[in-house]
């Protein structure tokens, strides 16, 4: 409930922003060269780079003849502001001279792979509906629809990233309970045998004394356990739970706005 709460309020107050094709570009854009950066690649450069790049894909999309070359060019750009190309160079140059069955079967695939997608994917059908919408929308379809492509592209994969590491976090934290102690170790042990057994039953009945109560190394406290639980959700959950929220409302204004131009541009005005 409150996550339906918080995005409604985001979608509200940045509808009339969003309404600007350029703005709904650059958000998600940005946000994905930031998520997405190169590996050792401080935050001041990915920064740059990610308002940059966000810029760029404003500036391209604010024109009405933007469509699929732009979408697919900045998603490229994308792709090579990111790649290690020394690394891709170096592992190329290693890599040993394909065989005549690799070569074969590589052919094999570029021949079959598109007869074998249009029976396995609804191709043919997504076409149909394209074609269908355009007929109603006229040329600004192309532009809207790759623009809502593009949107979605930067806002789903990026979006994927940070929910895997949320969950290698959040299991840490589950972990992490294991390690939680309900009592110390003796610290007479090395002492005589009958004062290190009575202290050790002592201290497995819970009636030690604090004195000389050592934990282990690796054990947390339960007062320690809480406040990492806190920690956790300031510093973990509240983030996720804020760029989740924004990002995807932009992608859904993206795709209602689609919807909304398809049905309502051949629809008789009233005066």
């Amino acid at each position: 409930m409150a996550r339906l709460f918080m995005a409604a309020t985001v979608a509200t107050f940045a509808y009339d922003a969003l309404d600007d094709a350029a703005i709904s570009v650059f958000v998600p854009v940005t946000y994905a060269r930031f998520i997405l950066h190169r590996e050792g690649e401080s935050l001041l450069v990915r920064l740059l780079l990610a308002v940059a790049l966000g810029l760029l894909a404003a500036w391209r999309f604010s024109f009405d003849h933007a469509g699929w070359a732009d979408a697919a060019g900045l998603l490229l750009l994308h792709c090579i502001t990111i790649a290690r190309l020394d690394r891709i160079i170096a592992r190329a140059s290693n890599l040993p001279r394909p065989t005549l069955l690799q070569c074969g079967a590589l052919g094999a695939a570029v021949l079959v792979g598109p007869w074998l997608a249009r029976h396995l994917l609804p191709i043919d059908e997504l076409a149909l509906a394209y074609t269908v919408g355009r007929r109603f929308a006229g040329p600004a379809m192309d532009g809207a629809a790759a623009r809502l492509a593009l949107i979605t592209v930067s806002a789903q994969v990026p979006l994927g990233y940070l929910g895997i590491a949320y969950l290698r976090v959040a299991q840490q934290r589950k972990n992490s309970l294991l390690k939680v102690g309900s009592g110390g170790e003796s610290g007479g042990g090395s002492e005589g045998g009958g004062a290190g057994e009575s202290e050790s039953a002592r201290s497995s009945d819970g009636v030690g004394s604090s004195k000389g109560d050592r934990r282990p190394a690796g054990q947390l406290r339960a007062n320690a356990f809480m406040r990492s639980v806190g920690v956790f959700i300031l510093c973990t959950a509240v983030p996720y739970f804020l760029q989740r929220t924004i990002v995807e409302s932009v992608n859904a204004h993206a795709s209602v706005h689609l919807s909304l131009m398809t049905l309502m541009t051949r629809m008789p005005q009233f005066t």
